[in-house]
């Protein structure tokens, strides 16, 4: 980034500052450039829609996760087999 944009020499596609582009010039003969400035607008209209849209990786409402949930009746008498199978964490 600089304050003037940058100058892209058409030729070797070489990216320069205003103060380093007469040199080139003077050095290599090459007089195309293109100019290449940013322009930062502030678009607070749209940054506002998106700051306050609904995201889910937002956090969850606490009342959300608070609730138990009911045990199945089919998981009431599920019994845990030893396989001798030992999985490490």
């Amino acid at each position: 980034n600089s304050e003037g944009g940058l100058y892209v020499c058409m030729n070797t596609f070489l990216a320069f500052g205003r103060e380093h582009v007469e040199r080139h010039f003077r050095k290599t003969g090459q007089s195309v450039y293109m100019h290449l400035k940013r322009h930062v607008r502030e678009v607070t209209i749209a940054c506002d829609a998106v700051l306050s849209s609904k995201s889910p990786y937002r956090k969850q409402d606490p009342d959300t996760w608070e609730n138990e949930l009911p045990v199945s009746k089919y998981a009431n008498n599920l019994t845990q087999l030893d396989n001798g199978v030992r999985i490490p964490p």
